[in-house]
């Protein structure tokens, strides 16, 4: 008569039954503590509500690092041509009288100087403190970091139309790039460093929208420092001495807004957007659901963001203004993207190889 082997027939239903449930229980201590409730693996659910949380976070950050990044590069090319321009070709009359391009364009112009003035004046609250005001020293840094990258853009052009001027026998006050640079400088910055003469100063009230589309604030406040810069061509000017002006007027229209900017803040303000721009991709990357989805965010998304922002930043430096320093950071972030994306597969390629 055949008995029945109750020890193999245990250990075969054990066998089995990890094979079914992918638990090891090979050993009664790890039977024991899988059959007890209270060490049970937790239970994974198709809509995990955790995995849910994660996604909204992931998407909240990727969605307000790309509205940072968008929104600063676009104010940093501000309006590039006034919609009056635009008006004129449709012969829209009650539009056109309402003058909404210039007040487009003197609504986004402020937009940038006054936040600009905003973060320079909180950084400004925190220059005393020790710790706290290392972000103040190093947004100190990257301000002195602009002024010497515009100065060193833009002194041959300068010091060309300085030249031209003289050949074409141009009789008014010159002054050699450095000295008016520095002149320049130190006048812009008291224009908009004092303290009752703040961009933002009696700013906030009711008539706060009037205010900044009736005019551009920042240039109000140096209005006279513009129009003593710029030179004014005469009746009888040769042909020559016209086109030296023009070079000349030229690269004020550069050199004064660049400065202008510097001076009311944008070096903090593009030092908080590339902060906040590293702080959003963190938070997406450590919301991801594993290391590919992570290693995607960072390739896929990372790389051409900051590239691009780095890429902008440059051209700030390198006096490179308007929508061409932001076509130039967004074609070197697709360029960053796709050489990303071939060192990944390289990579991806030699790891099976070897495998």
């Amino acid at each position: 008569m055949q008995t029945f082997d109750v020890k193999n027939a245990l250990k075969s239903n054990r066998q089995m039954y990890k094979k079914f449930t992918l638990q090891n229980i090979d050993t009664a201590k790890n039977f024991l503590s899988y059959a007890n409730t209270s060490s049970k693996p937790e239970t994974e659910y198709y809509n995990d509500p955790k995995k849910k949380k994660k996604g909204k976070i992931f998407k909240f950050s990727v969605l307000a690092v790309s509205i940072i990044t968008i929104g600063t590069l676009l104010l940093k090319g501000k309006a590039s041509k006034p919609l009056n321009e635009a008006l004129e070709k449709f012969n829209i009359k009650d539009l056109k009288e309402l003058d909404l391009g210039h007040k487009f364009s003197n609504f986004i112009s402020n937009v940038v100087n006054v936040k600009d003035d905003i973060n320079d004046r909180c950084m400004a609250k925190f220059k005393d403190i020790p710790v706290l005001n290392f972000p103040t020293k190093v947004a100190q840094w990257i301000k002195g970091v602009y002024k010497k990258g515009i100065s060193s853009a833009m002194k041959p052009k300068y010091e060309n139309a300085f030249n031209s001027l003289k050949k074409a026998g141009y009789n008014g006050e010159l002054i050699e790039f450095d000295k008016w640079y520095e002149n320049i400088n130190n006048a812009f910055y008291q224009r908009f460093q004092l303290k009752d003469n703040r961009i933002t100063n009696n700013l906030f009230n009711k008539n706060f929208f009037k205010t900044m589309s009736s005019s551009n604030i920042a240039d109000g406040k140096i209005k006279d420092i513009i129009e003593h810069e710029l030179i004014k061509t005469p009746e009888n000017a040769s042909e020559a001495l016209q086109k030296a002006i023009k070079e000349y007027n030229g690269v004020q229209h550069i050199l004064l807004p660049k400065l202008r900017d510097v001076n009311c803040g944008s070096a903090i303000t593009d030092l908080f957007t590339i902060i906040a721009s590293i702080g959003g991709l963190s938070a997406a990357a450590v919301t991801a659901d594993n290391k590919e989805e992570r290693k995607s965010i960072l390739i896929d998304f990372g790389i051409p963001l900051l590239t691009t922002l780095g890429a902008t930043t440059f051209a700030t430096v390198k006096c490179i203004s308007g929508a061409r320093s932001l076509l130039f950071g967004l074609a070197t972030g697709q360029i960053a993207k796709l050489a990303a994306k071939k060192i990944n597969q390289t990579s991806e390629n030699k790891k099976e190889i070897i495998t």
